[in-house]
């Protein structure tokens, strides 16, 4: 996890919080408060929860996400060990090791992209320490 995570933290959406370092529940809602207090016409506000997110997570997509990272046979290893119940092995298709401390780096990386997938887009600021902000032609905005 601690090879994996720098090389993915630069790639992670700016308004991503779960599970990332230095960030935290309250640094999330401080972001809508912001949000929501602008002149912004974007006024709504899309909470989702995926059910048994770290269940059903896709091995193959994470393999070839991860692919440029010398120790990707071993994440290959982590997400096929299986587990163990009632003294019986069983093989995992899909989804990460429950309880694993990779595993929510690698939802992270599952759902990197999201943003451009579903359209959003950002615009240069050019004002010190501010970066990026959604373009306004953009109709979308999110907290993750």
């Amino acid at each position: 996890k601690n090879a994996l995570e720098p090389q993915w933290e630069v790639k992670f959406e700016a308004t991503s919080y779960g599970f990332r370092p230095k960030r935290s529940t309250h640094d999330a809602i401080s972001n809508l408060f912001n949000k929501l207090n602008t002149n912004s016409k974007k006024k709504w506000v899309f909470e989702g929860d995926f059910l048994g997110c770290f269940d059903h997570l896709n091995h193959k997509w994470i393999i070839e996400q991860t692919s440029a990272f010398s120790g990707n046979n071993l994440i290959r290893r982590w997400l096929e060990m299986g587990y163990m119940e009632q003294d019986m092995l069983h093989k995992t298709a899909e989804g990460t090791p429950q309880g694993s401390i990779v595993s929510p780096l690698l939802a992270n990386i599952a759902l990197c992209g999201m943003e451009e997938e579903i359209g959003i887009v950002y615009k240069k600021t050019y004002k010190p320490g501010s970066g990026y902000k959604i373009d306004p032609k953009c109709k979308i905005g999110r907290v993750l």
